[in-house]
């Protein structure tokens, strides 16, 4: 009897105990998970801005050229981080010629957001007709907020690729003064001239040559084949000719303009003296 007894207290004690149990499991699942620690909450890690990369480069005609604010952090951020970009004015690109003012533009990175996210800030730069160098704009951080700091890269520059090439051209080579009859039904020989950085044969897109009175006349009859040396200097030119009653000279005209592109797009443009004979 006694051992019946003891077996039962047994069975029992072991019944509360697995309800014991399992009522502990069911109030610790109940319980929040911990969060892991928060970015703009004291005493926790800090996080930062900074640039995506430290430089990039944009062609002349490009128009809106991107630039990427890059958040830091070592947890998801508990506040938005707000970062104040501005035009460091140190750049040797003229605002407002080469690119439209830039301002003040200000990124956002919203609650949650984790290491790696980026926002954009836009440059947009202004196209012209002018050979010139390739300019710089410098941007630079001005103002954070939410508790970030400002890292590294903290600047970026911006190259403007100068789109714009003047070339040497040689009207009627050979000739001087280089006469022009406007009723001929001929055409005119221009050679456009190599540098060392220049190589005019494979550097000039052939079909968008146009020249004349203004430079945009569409007179263009045919390029050479075969490349020659011009002017004696020991590099190749190219010689192309165009339709004389094309080109749009007229008596008292002095100078005679080519325009056109290389074979990447650069815009070219070069000039030389003419002299009306009829």
């Amino acid at each position: 009897m006694l051992r019946v007894r003891t077996v039962g207290l047994i069975a029992v004690f072991g019944l509360l105990v697995a309800v014991g149990l399992l009522r502990a499991a069911s109030v610790y699942a109940s319980l929040p998970l911990p969060l892991p620690p928060l970015c703009g909450v004291a005493a926790q890690p800090p996080c930062s801005v900074v640039f995506d990369t430290a430089a990039s480069t944009a062609l002349e005609a490009g128009g809106a050229h991107n630039v990427l604010v890059r958040l830091v952090t070592e947890t998801r951020i508990a506040v938005p981080v707000t970062a104040d970009v501005v035009d460091a004015g140190t750049g040797s690109a003229t605002s407002g010629a080469d690119y439209t003012a830039f301002g003040t533009q200000t990124v956002t990175f919203p609650v949650g957001s984790v290491d790696g996210a980026t926002q954009p800030v836009t440059l947009t730069v202004l196209d012209d007709s002018l050979p010139e160098a390739d300019e710089t704009v410098d941007l630079a951080f001005a103002n954070v907020t939410g508790g970030a700091e400002i890292g590294t890269p903290a600047a970026h520059t911006v190259t403007i690729l100068d789109d714009d090439r003047a070339v040497d051209i040689d009207i009627k080579p050979g000739s001087d003064p280089n006469g022009i009859n406007t009723k001929s039904r001929g055409t005119i020989p221009v050679a456009i001239l190599s540098t060392p950085d220049f190589d005019a044969p494979n550097q000039v897109d052939k079909t968008l040559l146009t020249f004349g009175r203004t430079g945009d006349e569409l007179s263009l009859a045919k390029c050479t084949k075969s490349a020659e040396d011009v002017n004696g200097d020991g590099l190749l030119d190219l010689v192309c000719h165009f339709n004389t009653q094309d080109t749009g000279f007229r008596v008292g005209d002095t100078v005679g303009m080519l325009h056109g592109q290389t074979t990447d797009g650069r815009t070219i443009e070069g000039s030389d003296s003419v002299r009306i004979v009829r």
